[in-house]
């Protein structure tokens, strides 16, 4: 189905930019909803330059040197593709973290609650987080 493909989500609207890969928009839409867009959460729609700005401002930590906690914007990364997606952490128990993404599936406005394994995808897909406190 072409739909699937264009990446024409309700958040792509508010943000002015629709179809493209929007994750990092998601997270911006939800820190706009939470009144937090510009002073805690950025408005970016590009992973690397959500990072950059969590760096900045002394707010950007690595894998291994945080436990995430809830409210956190959590970073994916690999060699082969640098920053490539972003979700906020819901909570993290018995070592597994559990994320709000968007654009995390095949549908195309997809919202959904995943789970991550730390062992496995913070430490083999090198996770970067930031701390909101």
């Amino acid at each position: 189905m072409m739909w699937k493909k264009i990446n024409i989500t309700p958040y792509g609207a508010w943000y002015g930019m629709n179809g493209v890969a929007w994750c990092a928009i998601f997270v911006s839409w939800c820190a706009n909803k939470a009144g937090i867009l510009g002073t805690v959460v950025p408005k970016f729609h590009w992973c690397a330059s959500g990072v950059n700005w969590f760096k900045a401002r002394g707010r950007y930590m690595r894998r291994g040197m945080v436990t995430p906690k809830s409210g956190d914007v959590i970073f994916f990364y690999t060699g082969s593709e640098g920053f490539y997606h972003v979700g906020i952490v819901n909570y993290v128990k018995n070592g597994v973290v559990y994320t709000i993404e968007g654009n995390a599936s095949d549908a195309n406005w997809s919202v959904v609650l995943l789970h991550k394994f730390m062992n496995e995808t913070i430490q083999s897909r090198n996770t970067n987080v930031w701390l909101n406190s």
